[in-house]
């Protein structure tokens, strides 16, 4: 058995029995007959190993039991219940200076048990019991996600400024409402990818910062509580969000566009009008402020009982350590106020206001300029808070979130499978072959005949076809990867069946910014025919050195066995 995660009698007698390995047993003292003279009045004496006298008290159903444990003052016997149970129950420490299943604060020495170790919750007030050589606590822990995140940042940032730089100078050119449409959707997509990859690159300086720069104290641990409260933080989270959704809405609506213009193509307008100029306008705006309105909610303070977590109060007042619940300083107004007073004052309705109130009085000649721990401060990476539980206050916001991308999702997925089907009807349309009956069709035929008569211009629309079909399965499988395994892990998460909480680093550098690495490619032909021309280059020079080493290979083979039939020819009788 593992004694680090038993207390009191349990520890006492699986480490004394030998079932814990080697810890050691607690009682190293021996009760004597004339031990604790101030206490058990009505012992009983008996011979113990034929050496000395101890005692044993009556118990119920006429037993006797002699289950004690002698401090080392000798003044003082208590019951095995009391060992090891993280309280000096002695006066010496000496009933836990043995045990294994506790952790011990540096500057209090304050007990707790190991599983309050590194659970990301501070309980020592100098922080000792987080940031310590075991928790080794970082904005990114991994050195991978260190790598990742600068890589992915900065090729976001540059592609999506590429982008919107090549669409932005195309504006000037005639085009049509559809062309518009599209250009301008692509750059709001260019424009929340490029607000993913700063976000990546602002949250990297702030680790390096911590990691390398931030002396006293130094390193991230000893200052999450300052980060993850700070507006640096808030505002990183809102750069974040904006950025995706201001990526999904775009997409969604340029899903919508583009079947549009494949299923339409034969009748839309050649000139845009200030009609088309209006919606398009009305579509920019929806997707901007909707994208910053979710953003921002949560750290407006008219929703703070929503979506505040915690208040941090100044170190000196030494009551509250770290980040304070709602629970945790309810019930200590309770305490301290009485019950009565607390339910007639707050109507057991506790809000953030009230309880500042309460607090305040509590320290009323302490000025008390309390933090908040917002909806972004639930990890070092201040991403929106996507793991939530049942508890969380804002869980509903949460998932309704969360039910709007998913549609977004199906969204673009049912548009761009029904164009990817329309587009083939169209590239493989049959035609009537001389010598069938009339109504009869050759599809091989059709095929040769179409690529005898078709012109220049015919064979650069179907090669533009089926380009768009290739970048439509990308589109699709990209947002597959994106978004579905992070709503499995949150559903999984809210029912308590995994934490989640710790994949928030990984979701946030990973996941979250595969489409804005991607999209810019996808969504931009310069990017793409750049991208191609680069592969097929590596691919030739790949094949180059692969060539190059056969041809050295044969050579040296060659000449191997020269040198090898020249040792024969020189000495015959050798095999």
């Amino acid at each position: 058995r593992d004694c680090r995660y038993l207390y009191g009698e349990q520890y006492v007698y699986s480490s004394c029995k030998g079932h814990c390995g080697d810890t050691k047993c607690p009682l190293v003292n021996i009760p004597k007959y004339d031990s604790c003279p101030s206490q058990y009045p009505n012992r009983v004496g008996t011979l113990a190993e034929n050496s000395y006298l101890t005692f044993f008290l009556n118990a119920a159903g006429g037993a006797l039991r002699n289950n004690f444990f002698l401090c080392d003052n000798g003044l003082k016997c208590i019951e095995y219940s009391q060992v090891c149970n993280l309280v000096d129950d002695c006066g010496d420490s000496s009933d836990e200076k043995m045990c294994v299943n506790q952790f011990h604060c540096n500057k209090s020495g304050h007990r707790l048990p190991l599983t309050a170790q590194c659970d990301g919750h501070f309980d020592c007030a100098d922080l000792s019991d987080e940031c310590n050589d075991k928790c080794s606590k970082k904005i990114l822990d991994r050195f991978e996600l260190k790598i990742s995140s600068w890589v992915i940042g900065i090729i976001s940032v540059f592609a999506n400024s590429i982008v919107m730089f090549n669409k932005f100078a195309s504006f000037t050119e005639r085009m049509t409402p559809i062309a518009l449409f599209n250009k301008t959707l692509v750059v709001l997509i260019g424009l929340g990818d490029f607000l993913i990859g700063l976000y990546l690159i602002l949250l990297s300086i702030a680790d390096a910062y911590y990691q390398h720069f931030k002396v006293k104290p130094k390193g991230y641990c000893s200052n999450q509580i300052d980060w993850v409260t700070s507006s640096k933080c808030s505002v990183l989270g809102v750069i974040s969000t904006m950025g995706t959704q201001i990526s999904l809405f775009a997409m969604t609506f340029l899903a919508g566009i583009r079947l549009f213009g494949v299923k339409k193509s034969s009748r839309i307008q050649k000139r845009v009008t200030w009609k088309i100029r209006a919606l398009l306008f009305c579509v920019v705006f929806f997707i901007l402020a909707a994208s910053l309105l979710i953003a921002v909610i949560p750290i407006m303070g008219a929703f703070e009982d929503f979506f505040v977590n915690g208040l941090r109060y100044p170190s000196d007042i030494k009551l509250f350590i770290g980040i304070a619940s709602k629970k945790e300083l309810s019930d200590v107004i309770k305490e301290y106020f009485g019950l009565k007073k607390v339910t007639r004052r707050a109507q057991e309705v506790w809000t953030w206001e009230k309880i500042r109130g309460f607090i305040g009085e509590m320290f009323s000649d302490t000025d008390l300029l309390p933090t908040k721990l917002g909806f972004y401060g639930n990890d070092g990476v201040c991403l929106f808070k996507y793991f939530v539980t049942s508890e969380d206050p804002q869980k509903n916001f949460t998932w309704g979130v969360f039910l709007c991308n998913f549609i977004c999702f199906l969204i673009i997925s049912i548009c761009y499978i029904i164009s990817s089907v329309l587009i083939r009807m169209t590239m493989f349309k049959p035609v009537p072959v001389p010598g069938l009956p009339p109504g009869s069709f050759n599809r091989r035929a059709s095929n040769q005949k179409s690529k005898s008569n078709r012109s220049v211009i015919e064979y650069k629309n179907e090669k533009r076809k089926r380009s768009l079909q290739t970048k439509i399965t990308f589109i699709i499988l990209t947002d597959s990867i994106c978004w579905l395994p992070f709503i499995a892990v949150s559903a999984l998460h809210y029912h308590d069946a995994i934490n989640a909480e710790h994949y928030y680093a990984f979701f946030s550098i990973i996941i979250i910014p595969i489409n804005s690495v991607i999209n810019p490619f996808l969504y931009d032909d310069h990017l793409a025919d750049a991208l191609t021309r680069a592969y097929k280059k590596a691919k030739r020079f790949v094949r180059y050195v692969a060539s190059r080493g056969r041809s050295m290979t044969v050579s040296m083979s060659k000449r191997l066995d020269g040198q090898n039939g020249q040792v024969s020819r020189s000495d015959p009788t050798e095999i």
